[in-house]
């Protein structure tokens, strides 16, 4: 164990010389270097999980973190990427039965590319103050896959985050994680926003269900008050486009909130310019 850390401080100019002043990495760039660092004196080592902060939409950050598993030493070893250097940041005892992330995972730049085909994009585009976030790591009970969680944050608060789960190996959209996951509904429909935003008079939202619930597309203003309601009706799975005419409203910010089953809401912002 001892020479595992030797071996990382002893890495870790070269490890900065890897990479220029403030320089965006991507998830695998980042596991590389780990990977080195680790694997003359640990062989067995393994990824447990990687997360990345402000992503950009390349999949890149300049903030990483990560978790490798040896269960040969029963040790899980923390690391962190920031300011241009990779660290050893702590040990632990290996959990029971750690699921560790399957070898041909995907690359942060694919999994971005896909969450942006899905909802991200538009996301970005209705909410210009956002963060993005990853995940990758392994489901530990059955179906047992590895997966990228994307998560677009809004920063203003006002939408809810937008959080995308893709299947690392197969790059599928996964629609439900587990049977009691409270979360596992809001992978069954999303809200994708509006366009164009701003608008004048006119806009087209959009949004998609994955299977039949009752909905209620209504806009809101920054009061709570509704001023409008779009759709409020049964509606099966499919892909849905909805025109709202704001001509006899005022400029300024609304709230459209798409809501299934009288209880789970998604929201963006529409923007009436005029």
């Amino acid at each position: 164990m001892s020479s595992i850390i030797i071996l990382i401080y002893l890495l870790i100019f070269a490890t900065t010389a890897m990479v220029n002043s403030q320089t965006s990495i991507d998830a695998r760039e980042f596991y590389n270097i780990v990977e080195q660092l680790c694997k003359a004196s640990t062989p067995d080592i393994q990824l447990y999980d990687l997360h990345g902060l402000n992503l950009d939409t390349l999949g890149q950050s300049q903030n990483w973190s990560g978790r490798l598993v040896s269960f040969q030493e029963s040790r899980v070893y923390w690391f962190s990427y920031s300011l241009d250097t990779v660290m050893l940041d702590s040990m632990t005892t290996v959990p029971f039965g750690p699921a560790v992330v399957d070898s041909n995972w995907i690359n942060s730049d694919k999994s971005l590319r896909i969450a942006e085909q899905n909802g991200g994009a538009a996301y970005r585009f209705n909410n210009r103050h956002y963060r993005i976030e990853a995940y990758l790591g392994a489901l530990p009970f059955p179906p047992f896959y590895t997966y990228w969680d994307i998560k677009y944050i809004d920063l203003d608060s006002i939408s809810p985050p937008l959080e995308i789960r893709i299947d690392a190996i197969t790059e599928n959209i996964i629609t439900a994680i587990e049977p009691n996951d409270p979360q596992a509904i809001f992978r069954k429909f999303a809200l994708f926003g509006n366009f164009p935003n701003p608008f004048n008079p006119t806009t087209t939202i959009s949004y998609k269900l994955l299977a039949l619930y009752d909905v209620d597309l209504s806009i809101y203003n920054l009061l709570g008050k509704k001023v409008a309601t779009l759709v409020s009706a049964k509606q099966p799975a499919g892909d849905y486009k909805v025109q709202w005419d704001a001509s006899g409203f005022a400029s300024g910010v609304y709230v459209c909130k798409l809501t299934i089953d009288h209880g789970y809401t998604q929201a963006r912002k529409l923007v009436l310019l005029r």
